[in-house]
Parts: C-alpha cells; structure tokens; sequence
C-alpha cells in the first residue's frame, strides 16, 4: 500500500515580519491545537480545520524569498502536534537555505524530550521557546508570548541578548549568561528588499530616513519597490511627480512583494534628466505567487529623481 505524505494545517503565513524574532522573518502559524491554555491571544488557531499545504509548497515560499530575511519562525496553534510535516520541512529548510529556524511550542522541555523524533527536531532549530502560556506572565512584546516560557538554543547563531534576555539553556550545558559566544552579529542585518545585497539599514533604508538622495532611477526605482514592501507610504509619494501622484497608497488587501528584477535601464544616469526602468516585481497574493512586469517613467523634480507613471505589459 502506498500513502501520502501528511501536508501542513495552516492558519497564516507571513513573508515579512519585524516582530517574531531577531531579523527580518517568514513566520509560519501552524493551525490546531489541543493544549488549551487559558486565555490564548489566538483562539481562532486551535481548531483543526486550516489550509492545507505540502511541505513542498511551503518549502517554495519560503525558498522565493532568497536573501531578504533571516530566518524563519514556527507558531500556531502548536506545531508539535504536526511533527512529521514539520519536520520534514525543517529538514529542507536546514539542508537547502542558509535561513535561521525559531520554533514556539506550548510544550514543556520536559514533554518535548520525551518525543519520538526530538533529537532531530533539536537538529534542525536554532531556537525554541517551550511551555504553556500563562496569561498572567504574559510580555508585552517579543514572540516569547509570556514569561514562563524557556529559551533554548541549539546552535552558536543567536546569543541570549539576541532574543529579549531571557535566560536560556543548551542541552548538557550550564545557562548561558547574556552576550556570550554565537552569532548574534546577524540579528538585524536582513538584506535589502531591493536585492541588491547591501543591509536595509544601509541600502534603501538610508532614503527611506531621508540621509541620502537616490542617484539614478534605477536607484530610486529600487527604493520605492523596497518601500513597498514596508509600506512606507510617506517615501512612496514623497517621491511621486506631483501631477500623478494620488491622495494615498493603498495597502490593504495587497499583495506581500518578494522580489524585484531590472529588466533594463534608459538613460536616467546621474548627469540625466529623465529614465526609464523596465522591472519584474514578484509577489505573494495569498500564498499564490504572481509577476508584476512595468515599464516605468522617472523625472527630475526640484533637482530629485521622482516616479511618473508606469505601463504595465500584459501577457508574458
């Protein structure tokens, strides 16, 4: 007889977040959950009835987004009670991407032990926090959820300050006291969403805070798709022509951009006065992957490189 592979329940998925772990992080809410801790800030992900997704589709979501996060992070509902999908997903996850992996569990370190499959679970996680969630304990912020919950670190990637200073335990070894050894250096230093390879911080993110001025349209045309995807409507119509620029930027319900490609460049240099800059813009709707393909027109205004207008082409 020969099955099939158990797919993923899925409750939500997210390509791009700032506030489930150090870096920039896919972060994956597995659905279902039967611990029932009481007053769980996420009721709506216990029942069993989610999307259901293979671990090869979830492996190429997350494989599209390339070099613009850090890592991802596993919640729920509870992801242990999935272990299988789960696992093999970490295990792609682990073999094929330099990614980082953060796993939120209500079990306890003691229950988790006591798994079949622990010690490979262990394998492929660089951090876990483990136990029920106490309403009474609960933080403010941060993924630990409340402050009950340990923290242990299975690789050398991320330090105790990395992850909000909770103390933290590696298996056969003391606590770790805060700052010592691993590679906490990573956190924060997500590439640019316009890929080019440079930090955020140091790419795009110096014209998002207004340090620097976009020297070509290419350039400019790299933060605004950068912009995009923070939602940054500000920078967006602050370098909008005014005669094309709408009232806002409308975010809701719109697609997660992953990926920007330059097709090709007109003119639109530093010693220019006017560029053009064909793009393939790649993006999520949902968890359908999609293309969007542009040829867009820029301009100096006031001596800055400004959008115009954009045609979008159609069936290829």
């Amino acid at each position: 007889m020969t099955g099939t592979r158990q797919p993923l329940c899925v409750h939500a998925f997210d390509p791009f977040s700032e506030t489930d772990g150090p870096g920039v992080r896919a972060v994956l809410w597995l659905q279902g959950c039967t611990l029932g801790c009481p007053g769980c800030f996420a009721p709506e992900t216990h029942s069993r009835y989610g999307r259901e997704v293979t671990v090869d589709e979830m492996f190429a979501y997350i494989a599209m987004l390339g070099g613009r996060i850090e890592g991802v992070t596993i919640s729920g509902g509870e992801p242990l009670q999935q272990f299988r999908p789960l696992l093999r997903l970490l295990s792609r996850i682990r073999e094929e991407t330099p990614l980082s992996v953060l796993v939120l569990t209500g079990y306890s370190w003691d229950e988790i032990v006591r798994m079949p499959g622990a010690a490979a679970l262990r394998e492929r996680v660089d951090v876990l926090f483990a136990g029920r969630y106490e309403r009474d304990l609960r933080l403010g912020s941060g993924p630990r959820g409340s402050s009950n919950k340990t923290l242990h670190l299975f690789s050398d990637r991320y330090t105790v300050s990395d992850l909000g200073g909770a103390s933290a335990h590696r298996p056969g070894i003391s606590p770790v006291a805060p700052g010592a050894g691993g590679v906490g250096q990573n956190a924060g230093m997500a590439r640019c969403p316009c890929g080019v390879g440079d930090r955020y911080r140091d790419c795009c993110g110096r014209l998002h805070r207004g340090e620097a001025s976009a020297a070509t349209a290419a350039e400019l045309m790299r933060s605004r798709f950068s912009a995009f995807t923070r939602e940054d409507e500000a920078y967006l119509l602050t370098t909008w022509h005014p005669a094309t620029r709408p009232d806002r930027v409308g975010f809701e319900d719109g697609p997660r951009w992953t990926r920007l490609e330059i097709v090709r460049t007109e003119d639109g240099g530093p010693d220019d006065d006017r560029g053009v800059v064909e793009f393939r813009a790649h993006y999520l709707d949902g968890s359908a992957p999609g293309e969007l393909h542009e040829v867009s027109r820029f301009v100096r205004h006031d001596g800055a490189w400004v959008y115009v207008r954009g045609k979008v082409i159609a069936g290829d």
